[in-house]
């Protein structure tokens, strides 16, 4: 009998395993996706950037593409399970249309990332990232403190933008496109992408990923923190995303008014120009589907915040000499 009873408690503790350790485990512990590309192929200059997260000392391999005389730089933060060149999103082509606009591009690996150091912990889907958006963010503004840096994150590398500034960052704007603002939600439908299987089948694994790996939850999500932001947001967001879905976007746009929501022409999950895609269909897709728009929105973001900011100082330079003059 107590062989029997030792029998039952090993075969239902192996889907326990799987559900609550394993499966997390795999999520958060991805490979790092070395760089094998460069902004040489669209033509970009660049310089090669290592800067040091002074927290946990992890090193950060990033690209730097200046413009001479640029109106303000863009820091770009990738998703997760991916690197700096981003082919999903197709970022060396994004790099290029932002400097051909006049400005200029730093991005980095996040940690656990490309040809970035490791922590050891994995993705921590933007809580531990965020300290490595500081950390370029602090790069820049000790190489050229005049100008000012939009932080713009796709994915995962959104999330890692809202917990930046929810930590102190303060960046002229952000630019968030499809970002991973519920953790439950894309950690399921990630899942999903990759086996088919209903993302319902895996809410236990995200209770653990939260509860035992560290993932944000509560007050800490992306989603519950973006509607606290005082700094101009442009949210850009595939209607028909099948990982990051809509309605968070719509939710925080709705509840904060310093976001904007831009949702950009819908792009069936079924297009053929991103079939090799598979399940992630659409995500973080609109610059690929959709450049011209795309790129257009966001230069009109930053032009009217940069419009915005200029006034404001002004005002500010106007009020002062008045108080002098009496």
């Amino acid at each position: 009998m107590r062989w029997l009873t030792l029998s039952a408690l090993l075969l239902l503790g192996l889907p326990v395993y799987g559900w609550l350790i394993y499966i997390p485990q795999q999520v958060i512990h991805g490979p790092p996706y070395p760089i094998d590309r460069t902004p040489t192929e669209v033509s970009l200059r660049y310089q090669d950037v290592t800067v040091t997260e002074p927290v946990d000392g992890i090193a950060l391999s990033g690209w730097y593409m200046p413009v001479e005389n640029a109106r303000a730089v863009v820091l770009f933060l990738h998703g997760g399970g991916s690197n700096r060149h981003s082919s999903y999103f197709e970022a060396l082509e994004f790099y290029k249309a932002l400097v051909t606009l006049g400005y200029s591009v730093f991005t980095i690996d996040l940690r656990n990332h490309g040809n970035s150091g490791s922590d050891g912990e994995g993705m921590s889907f933007g809580l531990r990232e965020s300290r490595d958006a500081i950390a370029a963010l602090d790069w820049l503004r000790a190489r050229s403190p005049e100008t000012p840096v939009f932080m713009m994150g796709i994915s995962m590398g959104g999330a890692t933008a809202i917990h930046a500034v929810a930590s102190g960052a303060a960046p002229a704007g952000m630019i968030l496109l499809d970002p991973l603002l519920d953790t439950d939600s894309t950690f399921t439908r990630g899942i999903w992408t990759q086996t088919g299987l209903p993302p319902r089948l895996f809410k236990p694994s995200a209770w653990a990923a939260r509860t035992f790996f560290g993932l944000p939850g509560d007050e800490h999500e992306a989603r519950h923190l973006a509607r606290s932001l005082q700094m101009p947001t442009l949210l850009i967001q595939d209607p028909g995303d099948p990982v990051t879905i809509a309605v968070f976007a719509r939710n925080v746009a709705e509840a904060n008014p310093v976001i904007t929501l831009w949702e950009a022409p819908s792009v069936a999950n079924d297009d053929p120009r991103f079939a090799w895609k598979g399940r992630w269909g659409s995500h973080v897709a609109a610059f690929a589907a959709h450049p011209v728009p795309t790129m257009t929105v966001i230069d009109a973001f930053i032009r009217e915040t940069l419009d915005s900011m200029d006034s404001g100082a002004a005002a500010k330079s106007t009020t002062v000499r008045g108080a002098q003059a009496h």
